[in-house]
């Protein structure tokens, strides 16, 4: 049997504690899924290496084998002496690690030279360009992450090919996932944004839509989060003033879906994304897209589950409109979207493919 460390973002703290208000990425909800999934492999056994956090409360926490760590305060030294005590003890085959960062590249060095296979995910466009997710800086050391690690995982022909154009470097897609279940019919009336609070996620731009539907009911699932206090205050207060959209601060990860299945329409107005985990969530539950800026492999237009408007601000209104207006093209974008989620996007089969690469690589040294 071998083992994987699922290396959990420090920001994962509300996905293993339903009483937790914390803000948590794309990143952390894909390891969750593929932690849980791969715990199904029998020739694999995983371990999550977390945070050390005071408590852990979730439903599915049986499923998972937890290793603490540091507490998020800790300082540099410190951080660097408990992970090098847990890895040493713990002896993994593989480490698996989503989204790029500082520490991504020093621990693909570290794997390689501790002789262990360090697998690496993209989570965004930004990072196949070696760039941070957040702020778009470059990062200084991202060679190290692309010579050192034994596998490169992109969600998409796009950051493949980029890779490869840019770097000259080689890596596989698997594309995030989603348990995908039969689906119960909710009744379908609100139009649904999802995001953290952050300006490349132009949550503005939604405000300016539902101004223009005062007749429907928009509901935004938007978290603040640190260092955006200001800007997350203005987007609430412009909210409000609209009269005819729910701010909601905060959902737990357990409880998401409960929203997706409500809504009749999911919008994006992001800049850039990698392949959002609420695109997934909304096809799943047959909700079309409408995305402002994001469509990657052009997905949206080859599946015909929604519309991509090209940063069109005019175009996303009018595309919005015939959605709700045309009942026999809603439900067939619904029907699409499902279809889509089933072929593309079931984490068994995803994760298939994964167990499939880790099992093929060469035994720990």
């Amino acid at each position: 049997m071998k083992k994987i460390a699922i290396i959990f973002p420090k920001d994962s703290e509300a996905v293993f504690n339903i009483k937790s208000t914390a803000t948590f990425g794309g990143a952390t909800a894909q390891m969750y899924n593929i932690a849980r999934e791969l715990s199904k492999h029998l020739e694999l056994k995983v371990y999550s290496i977390i945070s050390d956090y005071q408590e852990i409360n979730f439903p599915d926490s049986d499923k998972f084998t937890f290793i603490k760590t540091f507490k998020n305060n800790s300082n540099a030294v410190k951080k660097i002496f408990i992970y090098h005590r847990v890895l040493r003890s713990l002896k993994p085959d593989f480490m698996l690690q989503r989204g790029l960062t500082l520490f991504s590249c020093l621990l693909a060095l570290y794997c390689r030279i501790a002789g262990i296979k360090f697998i690496f995910m993209f989570a965004h466009d930004r990072e196949v360009h070696g760039r941070y997710q957040k702020n778009n800086r470059k990062c200084p050391v991202f060679s190290m992450l692309l010579k050192n690690s034994s596998r490169l995982i992109a969600q998409s022909k796009f950051q493949k090919n980029r890779l490869m154009d840019n770097f000259d470097v080689h890596s596989e897609i698997i594309q995030s996932g989603y348990e995908i279940k039969k689906i119960i019919n909710a009744v379908k009336t609100e139009i649904l944004w999802v995001g953290r609070i952050e300006p490349w996620k132009r949550p503005e731009k939604f405000i300016e839509i539902a101004m223009n539907f005062k007749n429907h009911a928009f509901i935004m699932i938007a978290p603040a989060i640190k260092g955006y206090e200001l800007y997350s205050r203005s987007v609430y207060e412009a909210a409000e003033r609209a009269g005819n959209i729910k701010i909601i601060p905060f959902v737990p990860f357990s409880s998401i879906d409960e929203y997706f299945s409500r809504a009749k329409v999911f919008v994006n107005t992001s800049e850039s994304e990698g392949f959002p985990n609420t695109f997934i969530q909304a096809c799943r539950n047959g909700v079309p897209i409408l995305s402002l800026n994001v469509n990657p492999d052009d997905f949206i237009n080859k599946n015909n589950c929604g519309f991509f408007c090209g940063d069109d601000m005019q175009l996303i209104k009018k595309s919005l409109k015939e959605m709700l207006d045309n009942e026999s093209m809603y439900r067939r974008l619904s029907a699409n979207a499902l279809k889509y989620a089933a072929e593309q996007h079931d984490i068994e089969k995803n994760m298939k493919l994964l167990a499939g690469l880790l099992l093929t690589e060469n035994s720990r040294d």
